[in-house]
């Protein structure tokens, strides 16, 4: 570019303001295009470290199965014995010893959420248990992601990579429900919707979701109690 009756400074001066958003300009489409490569290798890898795994793991989610089990069929859902009679019903090879190991915790009403899958199968049960963990998983991350705006992609990517929440789900942890359901009550308007979405949360994990029942109270989010008192009862 060549600056007709300017000195050389002047010209170069404007060269380089002419330059600059240019250059700006491709510094963010080439950040954005990493971020991008980098959001689904993240998401491959939280797909492989957590639906994948849980097709040989699973282990938290037989216990709540099997003691759900136990509550359809009138038998103790916290006897290792009883948790074992039924686990083996379902095709389960598993002894008294490991339910020693690994007791049932469940409160009664947890079981009765429970109870619909305890009626199939394990491994149709199982599958269905594992996709409603990844579903409600990655339907918060993309909520929590939309949140940060500009820095979605890197937010995405660091939920995506979080070690408790894909291992959480290769286990079957009903925690990973828990957090999801409690999660989404908070940012969802309806407010009888998120009082269900946090009664169910507290009905299967108590000690995780009471205190966001209190927090409800104090935000005098009376509707959002009511149906999540609802639920519980």
């Amino acid at each position: 570019m060549r600056c007709a009756g300017s000195s050389g400074t002047d010209c170069r001066l404007a060269h380089s303001t002419f330059q600059k958003p240019n250059v700006t300009i491709h510094t963010r489409m080439r950040t954005r295009a990493l971020w991008r490569v980098l959001f689904v290798l993240s998401a491959l890898y939280f797909i492989a470290r957590g639906p994948l795994r849980a097709i040989h793991d699973s282990g938290d989610f037989l216990v709540g199965f099997s003691a759900a089990r136990c509550w359809l069929h009138g038998d103790n859902p916290y006897s290792p014995g009883d948790l074992a009679v039924n686990a083996q019903a379902a095709g389960l090879d598993v002894g008294a010893a490991y339910f020693a190991e690994h007791p049932s915790l469940y409160p009664p009403p947890g079981l009765a959420i429970l109870s619909p899958l305890a009626l199939l199968p394990w491994t149709l049960a199982k599958a269905i248990w594992i996709a409603a963990l990844f579903a409600l998983s990655w339907w918060s991350i993309a909520t929590f992601a939309q949140m940060a705006k500009e820095w979605a992609l890197p937010v995405a990517c660091f939920l995506f990579i979080f070690a408790h929440l894909h291992t959480g789900i290769s286990l079957g942890q009903p925690s990973v429900l828990v957090c999801g359901l409690i999660f989404l009550s908070l940012f969802t308007q309806q407010p009888y919707i998120a009082g269900l979405l946090l009664g169910l949360a507290v009905t299967l994990k108590p000690q995780l979701g009471i205190g966001f029942l209190l927090l409800a109270a104090l935000q005098q989010q009376y509707r959002k109690l009511i149906a999540a008192c609802a639920l519980g009862l």
